[in-house]
């Protein structure tokens, strides 16, 4: 049990898989522990131009860029509405992609808005804060004081499931402990995921002639330290 939610086995489903929840049912019939669809963002967004997923097989790694493509909340609510699971089912929210860097007031908003469509279905809420993909500058939840005036606004939001902030995995404990000091008065956050930063900047088999030209997150071995290290 996390956060007063039963899970039959912690083996589950995490967001990417299905983005926007068209195979719920079917994942629920494998014996998963939980699903988390999306990510799910308040506005429709196409995603990144194709191509957008990169193998790189001497690394065991793929170079992620899909850039969050989704239904918008609205579409997406009303599909999982129809569809009732035996086990737990998370929602992943994420800023809608623009191609471009948006104001933290208007994300704030944006991810207000995309929560409320799924508080009556969700177990939880997972709030994409760091997606390295989704616009063409730095997220302002990198900023501790960014990250409370969100909680600020999911504070007045009724019947709100639990919630857990994924943010970007770093190796520097103070960063971590800022944000941290930054989460601790909202006592509706549940917990804590982690997501890779962007980039390709760790060794590679891979031929940085071949990688360079790869936009978006790596994803695989390379990394694999990096995230046990922060969790």
């Amino acid at each position: 049990e996390v956060a007063g939610i039963p899970f039959a086995n912690p083996v589950g489903m995490a967001a990417g898989f299905d983005k926007n929840g068209r195979i719920i049912e079917a994942l629920a019939a494998m014996g998963l522990g939980f699903v988390e669809i999306g990510s799910i963002s308040a506005h429709p967004s196409e995603g990144n131009p194709r191509p957008r997923l990169f193998r790189l097989p001497r690394d065991e790694a793929i170079v992620v860029n899909y850039g969050v493509p989704n239904e918008g909340s609205d579409a997406v609510a009303h599909r999982v509405d129809a569809c009732p699971t035996p086990m737990p089912l998370g929602i992943n929210l994420v800023e809608t992609n623009t191609g471009g860097a948006t104001e933290p007031e208007h994300v704030i908003a944006e991810l207000t808005a995309a929560a409320k469509p799924f508080r009556a279905r969700a177990d939880y809420i997972a709030l994409n804060l760091n997606c390295p993909n989704t616009t063409g500058g730095e997220s302002p939840y990198l900023q501790p004081r960014r990250v409370a005036e969100l909680l600020s606004e999911y504070q007045g939001i009724n019947a709100l499931p639990p919630v857990f902030l994924k943010f970007t995995a770093h190796a520097d404990p103070h960063r971590i402990d800022a944000m941290l000091e930054a989460v601790e008065p909202s006592t509706f956050i549940a917990g804590f995921i982690f997501n890779l930063p962007p980039g390709l900047h760790y060794p590679l088999r891979t031929p940085s002639s071949v990688s360079d030209s790869m936009p978006g997150t790596l994803c695989g071995r390379p990394v694999r330290s990096l995230i046990d290290d922060a969790t």
